[in-house]
């Protein structure tokens, strides 16, 4: 079984999409933050603090971290900078 956990919970149909591509998984539910159930879990993290946005995920098996990432992601179109907070097309799939 695979489960993911996003502090971002409007795009977990988009995350649910991209496992998918990888898992045959139809059903993948969202699982509290400290559900740690055996099997396969994704936790996705997106925030933004006083040093800009961050990203983590972070991949379990029965509880065990497996492999994790951390990026500061570069919110930027064709050079310019976009506000990422506008609830806007560009702004969701920058995010």
């Amino acid at each position: 079984m695979f489960s993911l956990y996003t502090n971002t919970p409007e795009f977990y149909n988009d995350i649910c999409d991209e496992i998918r591509l990888f898992v045959n998984e139809k059903k993948i539910p969202l699982v509290e933050k400290d559900g740690m159930d055996a099997g396969h879990l994704l936790r996705h993290f997106l925030w933004r603090d006083e040093n800009g946005w961050h990203g983590r995920a972070a991949y379990y098996i029965d509880g065990e971290l497996k492999q994790e990432a951390n990026v500061a992601p570069d919110f930027s179109d064709d050079g310019k900078q976009v506000d990422v907070t506008q609830d806007t097309l560009l702004a969701k799939k920058l995010r």
